[in-house]
């Protein structure tokens, strides 16, 4: 229920919200390239529902027997041991795919030695106060 009603603040509503802002130019907004046609996105949608269908079935039964064989009671299993497992498989994957982190920026020459002398003058002052 509460995903139809986000459905319907984000699509109806509040449609404001969510479109991308014009070009400042007065021009028409860049078109995105199509990846895929409707009929290919619908048909990788349904193999992608199919798997994760498969997959979560494997997860449960294969949780249920090991609960069962630990003597956890099918309600501990499904309210705790489940959602924590699916929690971590979620984690990995999202580690595993996520893009390699760029590198930092390489600070500028010298740049120490502006911070050293920002904090001595931080401290100077500081000190300089409190003696008055």
């Amino acid at each position: 229920m509460l995903a139809c009603r986000y459905l319907y603040f984000q699509l109806f509503s509040h449609r404001t919200l969510f479109e991308e802002p014009s070009d400042p130019e007065g021009g028409a907004p860049e078109e995105d390239e199509e990846i895929l046609s409707l009929h290919g996105s619908c048909c990788w949608l349904a193999v992608a529902t199919v798997l994760i269908a498969v997959l979560s079935e494997t997860l449960t039964a294969t949780l249920t027997d090991a609960g069962q064989e630990w003597g956890l009671g099918s309600q501990f299993v499904g309210f705790v041991i489940l959602p924590i497992v699916g929690n971590a498989a979620e984690h990995s994957t999202a580690i595993v795919t996520a893009p390699p982190p760029e590198p930092p920026p390489t600070p500028p020459p010298h740049s120490h030695l502006h911070s050293h002398l920002s904090m001595h003058a931080c401290i100077h002052t500081c000190y300089s106060h409190r003696v008055r």
